[in-house]
């Protein structure tokens, strides 16, 4: 889709709440997938990688919350 996607472990926000910072190609912010919810049943704690997929999936290792995450983008934000 031609979007970056940066994953921020320590948004520097009043609280230290991880997210995904979704970007166009010239660098402007379209969205922000907040780590604290629409990430399943329990917030995310640490991100130490994403990915995706050839469906279009994202995945998104927790590594204090020892899990991997699959999203389904774009319906999930």
């Amino acid at each position: 889709s031609g979007e970056v996607y940066v994953a921020d472990s320590s948004a520097h926000t009043t609280v230290r709440i991880p997210n995904i910072q979704v970007f166009s190609p010239a660098g402007a912010l379209l969205r922000t997938l907040n780590g604290s919810n629409g990430f399943g049943p329990t917030p995310l704690s640490f991100f130490s990688g994403i990915t995706f997929d050839g469906a279009g999936r994202l995945y998104v290792s927790d590594s204090l919350g020892s899990r991997v995450v699959a999203l389904g983008l774009p319906t999930t934000y």
